[in-house]
């Protein structure tokens, strides 16, 4: 009899912790989503596309030689001259996108001797900056859908 009690409590408590566990996966899913990237815009279809992801204004307006944290960093394949890239289970927040054609896979967006972009770059919203990148809230936006598209066309100078 005791036996018998000690397998029915495992199988109930077993049961329990199942249950608590998909509601914590289900809680988690409701608040966040699948982000949709498109970027247009390529010169060619060589090399990749450098893109990172920023939830901080503070992190996003930092200069490089400040060396600033990201939230997310990929990279995605370029064909045809567009790159389409899903980011699944995204939380909602508000976030901007910095990216760049790396057409020769050095990780670095290479610039000219006046310090101009040699390959093609882009920001979330399509923003521009005047001398250099834009300001965080320009870029940003509001990712609050379970399913969400964003375009940016790329910069070629």
């Amino acid at each position: 009899m005791s036996r018998l009690i000690v397998v029915f409590l495992s199988v109930f408590f077993l049961l329990i912790s199942t249950n608590s566990y998909s509601a914590d996966v289900q809680k988690r899913s409701e608040n966040a989503g699948n982000l949709k990237l498109t970027v247009t815009g390529f010169n060619s279809d060589m090399g990749e596309l450098s893109i990172s992801i920023w939830d901080s204004e503070e992190e996003f307006d930092k200069g490089e030689d400040d060396k600033p944290n990201p939230f997310m960093i990929d990279t995605a394949l370029i064909k045809v001259k567009k790159s389409e890239k899903i980011f699944k289970n995204i939380p909602f927040k508000k976030y901007a996108i910095k990216l760049f054609h790396d057409e020769n896979k050095n990780k670095d967006l290479d610039t000219n001797f006046m310090g101009m972009p040699d390959e093609g770059f882009g920001f979330s919203n399509n923003a521009m900056g005047q001398f250099g990148p834009p300001p965080f809230g320009e870029a940003s936006f509001d990712f609050n859908k379970s399913d969400m598209s964003i375009q940016i066309e790329l910069t070629n100078f």
